[in-house]
């Protein structure tokens, strides 16, 4: 007995076995037997050797898997072992686990920091692994376009919530008087850390005045004791090593505050 292949294609053969020694008729027979065809199976390319098969990618043999293939067909990436449905999904912008969705679950939600302030604009958010350029954590920020006013900031007496605490002016002890006896200037801004605090008073005077520099945190960082020896007078600071962001100066003389925003780049 045996196989017939035609074409690639396997067929039963019905084979008739004839007897001749023992019957006196040759053509007498005694068995026939029909040989079941052979199971053809599908195998899938496996080309990262994840275990997981392209279902692009088959053929079509009798027995078993030829090396490089496997009955799987569920992998979304072959040439990826790390993608596969096994996988565990990691924020990466890829469907790791083959499930036709991206990073689920993963997404960190980020607000937008116009003003670099480190305060960010709950109006205008996005979603990423990681705190793409320009946005942050925060989503606390009043006034995006002012790096002066945040929930960090200092309130002064300017009609304007600096604070973020939806109230404006409250608890300001001192005001801000600005064109009276003295006016302030800045330059350059914004600035490296290195700038000219112009003092113009009106008036001759001999009354100490304070300068000082606060961070958006309310911490004073710098302060200067002195009585202007003119009616303008220059004071050239130094500050590389404060960080870049918003600052803000005081100049106070008896109860008069004067007080400039400025930025440090």
């Amino acid at each position: 007995y045996g196989w017939i292949r035609i074409d690639g294609t396997v067929t039963p053969v019905s084979i008739t076995i004839k007897d001749y020694a023992y019957d006196a008729t040759p053509d007498t027979e005694i068995a026939v037997a029909d040989m079941e065809s052979g199971t053809i199976s599908t195998y899938y390319l496996d080309a990262d050797e994840d275990t997981y098969g392209d279902a692009a990618s088959f053929i079509e043999v009798e027995g078993d898997a030829p090396e490089g293939y496997v009955a799987d067909n569920t992998d979304c990436d072959d040439s990826n072992a790390a993608v596969n449905p096994g996988a565990t999904e990691i924020c990466n912008t890829i469907d790791d686990d083959c499930n036709e969705l991206i990073d689920e679950g993963l997404l960190n939600t980020y607000y937008a920091d116009a003003d670099e302030d480190t305060y960010g604009d709950d109006a205008a958010s996005t979603a990423a692994c990681d705190t793409p350029v320009g946005y942050v954590a925060d989503n606390t920020d009043c006034d995006d376009s002012n790096a002066a006013i945040n929930p960090g900031a200092i309130e002064i007496t300017n009609s304007v919530d600096d604070d973020c605490d939806e109230l404006i002016d409250e608890n300001v002890a001192i005001q801000d008087i600005s064109n009276t006896s003295a006016t302030i200037n800045i330059y350059p801004v914004p600035n490296k850390g290195n700038f000219t605090v112009t003092i113009n008073c009106n008036n001759a005077t001999t009354q100490e005045m304070l300068l000082e520099i606060y961070n958006t945190a309310g911490v004073r960082l710098y302060e200067h004791t002195f009585i202007p020896d003119a009616l303008s007078t220059d004071k050239n600071l130094h500050t590389e090593n404060y960080p870049a962001g918003a600052y803000i100066l005081k100049l106070s003389a008896g109860d008069e505050l004067l007080v400039k925003h400025f930025i440090i780049e």
